[in-house]
Parts: structure tokens; sequence; C-alpha cells
């Protein structure tokens, strides 16, 4: 069995099977607002127009891509860390949640699952930038645990 910050990923061989992870929509929307409100002061990436009308319905849309990329395609991982890593800090940033609480480390651990499935250096997307950064911001939030020099560890 294969584990990773305690989550089993050894059923992630596919992006489709990572984004049967994925919340619904409404629960979604919510995380993307929490992240939006309390995070997006450290860096964003992306602005909260293109995350909910862009981004958000990309990854939830069960059709092809305008680009021609299928939904299992791998090419769109980095999306879908992107997404995983503002999950996390939304989650992470909550004031309704706990701190520290397992569902930001659920997400982020989604997030780094999804980065692995296309190599970070071979020609990168915005998207891998965006999702590096944000990987990056989550350490610098999540408390002993993690550091921001710590997540370029976690990449090489």
């Amino acid at each position: 069995m294969s584990e990773f910050n305690g989550i089993n990923i050894s059923g992630f061989a596919t992006v489709t099977a990572l984004e049967s992870q994925l919340p619904p929509l409404e629960s979604a929307s919510s995380l993307i607002c929490s992240y939006c409100d309390h995070a997006s002061y450290f860096y964003r990436p992306i602005k909260r127009e293109e995350l909910l009308n862009v981004l958000l319905p990309y990854i939830y849309s069960k059709t092809d891509s305008p680009s021609g990329l299928t939904n299992s395609d791998p090419s769109r991982s980095h999306d879908l860390a992107t997404l995983f890593f503002i999950f996390a800090l939304g989650a992470l940033l909550d004031l309704n949640l706990p701190p520290y609480n397992s569902e930001a480390e659920r997400y982020y651990t989604l997030g780094r699952v999804a980065l692995s499935f296309k190599p970070v250096f071979e020609s990168p997307s915005i998207s891998t930038v965006q999702a590096l950064g944000l990987m990056a911001t989550y350490h610098s939030h999540a408390g002993r645990k993690y550091s921001r020099d710590s997540a370029v560890r976690h990449i090489l």
C-alpha cells in the first residue's frame, strides 16, 4: 500500500481517479471564496473571477476542454493541482475550521499527487507555476511541519 501524509494514494493512477476526490461543487466554491478572502493577500496567481468562471468549470466539466484535452489527460493535472492547492489554502485559513485541519492537509496531499503526473521542469505551463507558488504558500502557513524552504525539497 502506498501512503502519503496518511492518505492511500495507490488508487490514484490516473487523473480521473484523482478527480474523484474533488469536493462537491458547492464546497469547492466555498473553499475558493475562503482562499480569496483570506489567503490571496499572500500569493494570488489567479483572480477570483478566473477561478470561479474558468478554472472551476473546466475542472468540473465532464466534457472535453476547448483545447482538445480530455478530462483524463495528464497535461491537465497541473490545473487540477492548482485547484487542490487553492482548496488546501482555503481550508487552512477558513475561520470556521480548526487550525491546521485535516481537510487542508488532504487537499494539499492531493495537490502534490496531481503535480506528480507531469514533470514540473519539462516545458512548465502557467498552471505549473501557479501550483508551485500555491504549494510554497501552503508551506509558509501550515505550521511547524512545513517551511517555504521545504517546498523546494518536495519539488526536487
